[in-house]
């Protein structure tokens, strides 16, 4: 059995026993860089950037623990596709426990297990960084005036420049998004991550926040590039017409 399936069935076994609240917290204490942004407030904030639409159909891709998908519930009618069986099991389990109406199931962008067209909004977590068919899969599954949400780190601003990394430049992230059908409605800059972003920040306003800044990355403000330079970045986007 694969490691990352031999971890999903032991976090089940205990969502099934004990509150989702409760094991996260413990498991956040052996392994905070993984599980310490599971409950935090902030890491929902990205639902403030999407549309507000009743009844809406919203596919959420890759949230086992619902950060996305339970409080989404709340406004659309919310679809968890997770990679694997146990892992959509986790998310129905938390589902329950919120007392949240989603559907979890199994499967992958690569073959979805949904006709085209069927999701007036469709959330992926570091889509833009996963496989090159993710984006075009996404944007297929969108409506036509639907819109799809994405996120990447940039690891140009981390100081990586080799050359296997080209796509997580914005200038590449844009490239690749074009490649996929779609178009930016909006872009952000995201602080310090799209995870558990403390900010978030339209990148044409970018460098007059950074100007407001007092722990030196003001002086980036006045470089011209500070938009190519955020630690991450977060899209809103529709399908080219």
């Amino acid at each position: 059995m694969p490691a990352i399936e031999s971890e999903a069935l032991r976090l089940l076994a205990l969502v099934r026993r004990r509150p989702w609240r409760a094991v996260v917290a413990a498991e956040a204490r052996r392994d905070p860089e993984r599980f310490g942004a599971i409950t935090a407030p902030e890491g929902a904030a990205a639902l403030s950037l999407l549309p507000q639409r009743d009844a809406a159909r919203a596919l959420v891709v890759g949230d086992a623990w619902g950060r996305l998908a339970v409080p989404l519930s709340r406004r659309a009618t919310v679809i968890g596709l997770l990679p694997s069986a146990p892992l959509a099991a986790l998310l129905a389990c938390v589902a329950s426990q919120e007392d949240a109406p989603i559907a979890a199931c199994a499967g992958t962008l690569a073959a979805p297990p949904f006709a085209d067209g069927g999701f007036d909004l469709v959330l992926l977590h570091d889509g833009i960084d996963d496989a090159p068919e993710t984006l075009p899969a996404a944007a297929a599954l969108l409506a036509a005036a639907g819109v799809c949400y994405a996120t990447a780190r940039n690891r140009l601003a981390a100081g990586a420049f080799a050359a296997s990394t080209p796509a997580r430049s914005l200038s590449g992230l844009r490239a690749r998004i074009a490649d996929a059908g779609l178009v930016p409605l909006h872009e952000y800059a995201c602080f310090p991550d799209a995870a558990r972003p403390r900010a978030i920040v339209p990148l044409p306003l970018l460098a007059a926040h950074l100007r407001r800044q007092t722990n030196g990355l003001a002086d980036l403000a006045r470089t011209g590039i500070a938009e190519h330079l955020a630690p991450a970045f977060a899209f809103v986007l529709r399908r080219a017409r």
